[in-house]
């Protein structure tokens, strides 16, 4: 071996862990290096049902399980709140009690009330009481069918935004009409897990909702942005 070859081959061994030839010495990382490197490369993660779809979220930033428990508990409270099929739902109750006020949270109101905002500035393109017209067309029960005029025109009575009442946390429905928000709920959850993540201190996370909601917080580990 040449003068300073050996320095320069310990030099490397520390770097990446090796026997040193010729020494009969064998380098190894710091204690705890190699399951901290492990750590920045492998996410948390976190994947379930909710809102009728997969949802996945995944963090590199470490000590932060916390965060992602909190997030998956969000998104089940507000699925328990919204669900138009669960029959504990506000939404449920909204559905079937028609003619009569239903209270509902604070969480549930705004997004009814901006669900109508968003009906009135789109002139009815965005209609958040659509959903008997919905379940008409199969979409629901995964049977798809296409209704024939006559019941298309009768439905046509049933899917008026304006006719919703909304007066500070109570909710009516006239009867025959049925209330959807799964249009919205996605977007309002994922600017709710976007808090989360950052009071968390989380700098690098992406949660995907499914469908149609990506949230990206930060950017990739290495710093790069996320591709979506």
């Amino acid at each position: 071996m040449k003068r300073g070859q050996g320095c320069l081959i310990a030099v490397a061994a520390v770097l990446i862990g090796l026997s040193v030839p010729g020494t009969g010495h064998r380098l190894v990382f710091p204690p705890g290096a190699k399951q901290e490197e492990q750590s920045l490369k492998t996410p948390s993660v976190r994947e379930f049902f909710a809102m009728n779809t997969i949802i996945t979220m995944e963090t590199y930033d470490k000590d932060k399980e916390k965060a992602l428990d909190e997030a998956v508990q969000l998104i089940g409270r507000l699925d328990r709140l919204w669900s138009v099929a669960d029959e504990k739902s506000e939404v449920y109750a909204i559905n079937h009690h028609p003619d009569l006020p239903v209270k509902v949270s604070e969480e549930t109101g705004e997004l009814v009330r901006f669900s109508l905002h968003m009906a009135r500035e789109t002139k009815g393109a965005f209609n958040p009481v659509v959903y008997p017209l919905v379940k008409a067309w199969g979409f629901t029960q995964e049977e798809h069918r296409v209704p024939s005029p006559g019941e298309l025109a009768e439905l046509a009575g049933k899917i008026d935004y304006t006719a919703v009442g909304l007066e500070g946390e109570w909710v009516t429905l006239p009867a025959g009409m049925e209330l959807d928000l799964g249009a919205v709920a996605k977007g309002y959850a994922g600017d709710q897990l976007d808090q989360i993540m950052r009071a968390a201190g989380i700098s690098s996370a992406l949660l995907n909702l499914g469908e149609s909601t990506i949230v990206a917080v930060g950017g990739k580990q290495d710093g790069s942005p996320w591709r979506i």
